[in-house]
């Protein structure tokens, strides 16, 4: 695992945070609370970034199979339906945790 340093102590860290326990426990609410937004808005950018990514790729793959596979006829077009919906629910997958992040995050 990555080893990072305290942010407030100087000690390495076992695991990705910015503070050690002993720190982390030392803190107030109101510093953790912002710490945990920072981490939250985070994952809201990733989980968008991923939806995205979901598309664009199901999309591209969806088109490659059309393409390649036209000598198929049906197979191919039945592949690469099942391949857009795959990536359209993982789209709107990753769109749900985002917006559970975003609720939560409030």
């Amino acid at each position: 695992m990555k080893e990072k340093v305290c942010q407030n102590c100087g000690k390495t860290n076992s695991y990705e945070d910015i503070y050690c326990q002993s720190c982390w426990s030392q803190l107030s609410l109101c510093q953790k609370t912002s710490q945990l937004k920072i981490k939250n808005k985070r994952l809201m950018y990733y989980s968008k970034l991923s939806a995205y990514f979901s598309i664009i790729i199901s999309l591209i793959t969806a088109l490659l199979i059309w393409t390649i596979g036209r000598p198929l006829g049906k197979t191919s077009l039945i592949l690469g339906l099942y391949v857009m919906a795959l990536g359209v629910l993982l789209f709107f997958i990753c769109l749900c945790f985002y917006s559970i992040i975003k609720i939560i995050d409030k």
